[in-house]
């Protein structure tokens, strides 16, 4: 994917096309578990590691090629984020806040970041508690705050990056041009905004009622002003 990106060679996405196709196979046949080792096993596996790489190839590319078999494996931000449906992933966003709720001090103040904090619900308190933990769902966080899609640790394709108060400030980037912003704040706040992956280009901010404030950005940096507890839509164009 990353070679093919760099490149726009099409032969480096024949690997991708190969495994979209065994997955294709093997779902028609029934989904066989097959032995370990074997074709239908091998099909079997690479769910996740297809799944990864054909949401970058549909951020890169828009292309619908691979669409029935992203929805296969999607969750509900997966299909909020390729087909529009709202329903589920507010969901998953509820379950990431109540898990953040409990041990606030360890994920702000106290700032000892290890992966006992993230996994302190399965690791610990799931296996004493009468009432469980849901996870912390990170790769949801990540994905509405920049706007990529997957994991960041597989080709990072983020589309904005926000110098704001983030204490103060509500994101959610809902495609790779446009994005919902909303101060908490008791007075208005501003900041500058980073646009990943493009230099120059017009913005539009609509805020409530208000008339849309338009305007150009170059070197892929554009400041905004965001008026207290009003929600916002942020467009990018060309």
């Amino acid at each position: 994917m990353l070679a093919h990106h760099k490149t726009g060679e099409p032969r480096y996405l024949a690997w991708l096309d190969g495994m979209a196709q065994h997955r294709r196979t093997w779902i028609d046949e029934g989904s066989p578990s097959g032995e370990e080792g074997d074709v239908n096993w091998s099909r079997s596996q690479i769910r996740k590691a297809l799944h990864n790489g054909l949401r970058k190839h549909w951020m890169l590319t828009q292309s619908t090629a691979y669409t029935d078999l992203i929805l296969q494996s999607a969750d509900a931000y997966d299909r909020y984020r390729i087909a529009g449906e709202e329903d589920g992933w507010i969901a998953q966003l509820a379950n990431t806040a109540k898990a953040l709720s409990y041990n606030q001090s360890a994920y702000t103040s106290e700032v000892h970041f290890t992966d006992r904090v993230v996994k302190f619900h399965s690791a610990y308190w799931n296996d004493f508690a009468e009432e469980p933990l849901p996870s912390i769902d990170t790769e949801l966080l990540y994905n509405m705050i920049t706007g990529d899609w997957g994991s960041h640790g597989y080709i990072p394709l983020p589309r904005f990056r926000w110098n704001f108060n983030p204490r103060v400030l509500r994101v959610h980037v809902t495609s790779d041009r446009s994005a919902e912003l909303f101060a908490v704040s008791d007075s208005d706040i501003s900041g500058t905004v980073r646009i990943l992956q493009q230099n120059n280009g017009s913005f539009a901010l609509s805020c409530g009622n208000d008339s849309p404030l338009e305007g150009d950005f170059s070197n892929g940096e554009l400041t905004l002003s965001l008026p207290s507890r009003t929600p916002c839509i942020l467009q990018i164009n060309d």
